[in-house]
């Protein structure tokens, strides 16, 4: 995605042009089953933000001042130093979910993002211009799973991508189901489309985030017919994404 805010659409793509159709119950019924994906986006607290607030520093500066005044100054004798020294305390690391078992990590140190997917998955990184598109397939290629990154402009909001990824990666269509939440620390809106490709009947769920001045779209792709059993892994492997920084 380019600062114009534009996505490019690169030939592998094109087998996902899809021509969407209003299956609403179906589409619910697929958001209802994204039990972990959306455990995340409803727990999950927001990121802190690293930069102070001026009107919290300042106001911390004055409760400060108000409770030295209360304390009893003590003069030291000249020529003695403050032997004191200030403990340097390291920034908290990051807690990272582990790493299921029988699965592989893909990790993104550009993009600073991994996800998980099982191991017998077929993975790999796709560049389209200059968005960063990840890719996996399942082994029987029913089930697919992708994430895009790309930076934005400033002014970029998760709706504007929202509306972006519908008219440039799925051709466009009726949004069928949208809720907003709180993934990975950032606001984040989780979207159920339903459509066809190649003539089958496919429902499709997409997680749209903004972070840093930086657009995340993790979304999953699976046959209508077999979304029943196997909603589950796709549920699993999208609930693998996080920021890694």
């Amino acid at each position: 995605m380019t600062g114009n805010t534009n996505i490019r659409v690169a030939a592998i793509f094109s087998i996902f042009f899809i021509l969407l159709i209003p299956t609403r119950s179906l589409a619910s019924d697929f958001a209802d089953r994204m039990k972990v994906l959306r455990q995340r986006m409803s727990t999950e607290a927001p990121e802190k933000i690293t930069a102070e607030n001026p009107e919290k520093t300042e106001e911390n500066n004055l409760t400060q001042k108000s409770d030295d005044s209360k304390k009893q100054i003590i003069q030291k004798p000249a020529g003695q130093k403050n032997k004191s020294k200030k403990k340097t305390v390291p920034p908290p690391q990051k807690s990272l979910l582990p790493l299921k078992t029988g699965w592989k990590l893909e990790n993104d140190s550009a993009h600073k993002y991994r996800i998980q997917f099982p191991a017998d998955w077929q993975a790999g990184l796709l560049m389209d211009g200059t968005d960063r598109v990840r890719t996996g397939l399942s082994a029987d290629q029913n089930l697919s799973v992708r994430v895009r990154s790309f930076d934005v402009p400033a002014g970029a909001t998760t709706e504007l991508i929202k509306t972006l990824f519908e008219q440039h990666i799925l051709g466009g269509g009726n949004l069928l189901h949208s809720e907003k939440g709180n993934l990975c620390g950032v606001p984040s809106i989780m979207s159920v489309y339903a459509g066809q490709f190649n003539n089958i009947p496919v429902n499709m769920v997409a997680v749209v985030l903004l972070r840093q001045n930086r657009g995340y779209i993790v979304w999953a792709m699976i046959p209508t017919s077999l979304f029943a059993l196997r909603s589950a892994e796709a549920d699993s492997v999208l609930a693998t994404f996080e920021f890694t920084d």
